[in-house]
């Protein structure tokens, strides 16, 4: 079994020469590692954390109407995005410096979610290097989503507006 290093801090950024987005991972120990995200991987990971925070988001909608629930935790979601978007910068992220701690690199090829009522943990897999862990709040994972969205953007992914929430 793999060893799980935990992550402290998290950067995207889109390489047009690679298509796809760079991750880069502040480690605990202050080292870093880079992986690479792929189009498809970016978008099935947005889904599921969009679709992770919608159902937390109806299980705090207390509404006497069932059919009003997911109208309402959409309208809640679609405003906490708004806000996280604006804190997010405009410039685009340039490419990941270079680092004099070690660094390990890899293709990301699935990331693993798990989530409580106000945590969520998120698995990195790559070949080649150790699985990394993020352990999220409900705000740092829309922060995570919509960073994710606004490299998609850069890139020209077009990704559903279902993920995208403004």
């Amino acid at each position: 079994m793999k060893d799980i290093v935990r992550i402290q801090s998290i950067t995207l950024g889109y390489s047009d020469s690679e298509d796809r987005v760079w991750v880069r991972l502040i480690l605990q120990d202050d080292t870093e590692a880079r992986l690479w995200l792929t189009r498809r991987l970016m978008l099935r990971l947005a889904e599921g954390l969009v679709d992770m925070l919608m159902q937390a988001t109806i299980k705090k909608t207390n509404t006497m109407s069932p059919e009003l629930e997911l109208p309402m935790a959409r309208a809640k979601l679609a405003a906490e995005f708004t806000d996280a978007q604006s804190t997010l910068t405009s410039t685009p992220a340039p490419p990941p410096p270079e680092s004099k701690a070690s660094i390990a690199t890899g293709i990301c090829h699935s990331v693993d979610i798990s989530s409580s009522e106000t945590y969520w943990s998120l698995t990195w897999r790559s070949s080649g290097t150790p699985n990394y862990l993020l352990d999220l709040d409900r705000d740092a994972v829309i922060r995570l989503v919509s960073g994710m969205v606004r490299q998609a953007d850069t890139a020209g992914w077009d990704f559903p507006q279902s993920v995208k929430l403004i």
